[in-house]
Protein backbone atom coordinates (compact mmCIF):
# COMPACT_ATOMS: atom_id res chain seq x y z
CA UNK A 1 0.00 0.00 0.00
CA UNK A 2 1.06 3.20 -0.53
CA UNK A 3 2.73 5.96 2.65
CA UNK A 4 0.05 7.01 4.67
CA UNK A 5 0.44 10.97 5.84
CA UNK A 6 0.00 11.77 9.64
CA UNK A 7 -1.79 14.52 8.62
CA UNK A 8 -4.64 12.70 6.64
CA UNK A 9 -5.50 10.27 9.16
CA UNK A 10 -9.07 9.60 9.70
CA UNK A 11 -10.91 10.42 12.94
CA UNK A 12 -11.20 7.13 14.90
CA UNK A 13 -15.13 6.48 14.99
CA UNK A 14 -16.69 4.71 17.74
CA UNK A 15 -20.06 4.67 15.99
CA UNK A 16 -17.98 3.10 13.20
CA UNK A 17 -16.29 0.49 15.40
CA UNK A 18 -19.77 -0.14 17.14
CA UNK A 19 -21.51 -1.33 14.03
CA UNK A 20 -18.53 -2.89 12.78
CA UNK A 21 -18.43 -4.54 16.32
CA UNK A 22 -22.36 -5.54 16.42
CA UNK A 23 -21.97 -7.56 12.43
CA UNK A 24 -19.35 -9.59 13.68
CA UNK A 25 -20.98 -10.72 16.62
CA UNK A 26 -24.10 -11.37 14.96
CA UNK A 27 -22.65 -14.08 12.68
CA UNK A 28 -25.05 -16.71 12.13
CA UNK A 29 -21.59 -19.32 11.14
CA UNK A 30 -18.13 -19.02 11.35
CA UNK A 31 -17.95 -18.76 7.68
CA UNK A 32 -20.01 -15.21 8.04
CA UNK A 33 -18.09 -14.92 11.36
CA UNK A 34 -14.36 -14.88 8.94
CA UNK A 35 -15.72 -13.09 5.78
CA UNK A 36 -16.95 -10.21 8.67
CA UNK A 37 -13.35 -10.38 10.06
CA UNK A 38 -11.48 -10.01 6.91
CA UNK A 39 -14.07 -6.23 5.69
CA UNK A 40 -14.47 -5.51 9.22
CA UNK A 41 -10.51 -5.48 10.14
CA UNK A 42 -11.98 -6.67 13.46
CA UNK A 43 -10.81 -10.18 15.40
CA UNK A 44 -13.42 -10.13 18.62
CA UNK A 45 -14.70 -7.48 20.74
CA UNK A 46 -12.00 -5.98 22.85
CA UNK A 47 -11.54 -6.85 26.31
CA UNK A 48 -11.46 -3.18 27.21
CA UNK A 49 -15.13 -2.98 26.16
CA UNK A 50 -15.89 -4.52 29.92
CA UNK A 51 -14.00 -1.49 31.72
CA UNK A 52 -16.91 1.07 32.77
CA UNK A 53 -17.39 3.73 30.13
CA UNK A 54 -16.85 6.35 32.84
CA UNK A 55 -13.54 5.52 33.59
CA UNK A 56 -12.08 4.62 29.75
CA UNK A 57 -11.86 7.09 27.32
CA UNK A 58 -14.25 5.44 24.51
CA UNK A 59 -12.87 2.49 22.17
CA UNK A 60 -11.25 2.84 19.88
CA UNK A 61 -10.02 6.29 20.35
CA UNK A 62 -7.66 4.93 23.75
CA UNK A 63 -5.25 2.78 23.82
CA UNK A 64 -4.86 0.51 27.41
CA UNK A 65 -2.08 2.91 28.67
CA UNK A 66 -4.02 6.05 27.85
CA UNK A 67 -6.52 4.54 31.06
CA UNK A 68 -3.24 3.92 32.97
CA UNK A 69 -2.09 7.15 33.00
CA UNK A 70 -5.27 9.08 33.67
Amino acid sequence: HPDVSIYDLPNAASPEYAANLEKLVAAPNQTQYEKLRTETGLTKPSLLLGLSPHHTLGIPQCLTPDTMHL
